[in-house]
């Protein structure tokens, strides 16, 4: 309850303040992943540009999701760059609560909870290290296939070795004796 200007007794309608912090960290590294797609927002899974969700360009996007707080850019929209409630804003034309209400919902979480900092920050560095993880693998592969094909090609260059009688089997067993085991690195690239 409450009193007007007149003095009368008016009943006072109050909104739960929604915990932007507690969404904002809650939302940390998941939007390429879990919010974007379950609004139907669909953006490059690589850093390189591509079709625009706002205004329908066709190669002036990119999602390059920055310290896991989904920013994006563009060079026609106006604003150009954002985070990903600002990517929301735009393309569903709602407003910052309402999407805050949107991605706490997609998440399962209480928008008006209080923010418990240091289960989010333990949360947020257990993503963290499994992301780097994921990274590195790949990198390692990544480089490891390169260094085995350049190998290869040295082996397979070399004026003064006829290779042409080689087996796969040879080239591999040649390549282990570097160190190097090429075919079954490419298929870990590949597949892995």
């Amino acid at each position: 309850m409450g009193t007007d200007a007149s003095g009368e007794v008016r009943q006072v309608t109050t909104h739960p303040r929604l915990n932007a912090d507690l969404i904002r960290e809650a939302a940390r590294d998941r939007w390429r992943t879990e919010i974007l797609p379950a609004l139907g927002i669909t953006v490059r899974s690589d850093k390189r540009h591509g079709p625009c969700p706002c205004c329908g360009g066709k190669d002036r996007f990119r999602f390059d999701d920055k310290d896991g707080r989904g920013s994006f850019f563009c060079n026609q929209c106006r604003p150009q760059s954002g985070d990903g409630f600002a990517l929301i804003q735009k393309v569903r034309g709602c407003s910052f609560p309402e999407t805050l209400r949107l991605v706490a919902g997609i998440l399962g979480i209480d928008p008006h909870t209080s923010i418990d900092r240091a289960a989010l920050a333990q949360e947020r560095r257990q993503r963290e290290l499994a992301r780097l993880k994921r990274e590195r693998e790949r990198e390692a592969a990544g480089l490891t296939v390169d260094a085995c094909r350049e190998a290869e090609h040295f082996i397979r260059s070399r004026s003064d070795l006829d290779i042409s009688g080689w087996t796969n089997q040879r080239l591999d067993d040649e390549l282990s004796a570097l160190g190097l085991a090429h075919r079954t690195l490419e298929r870990e690239a590949l597949h892995g």
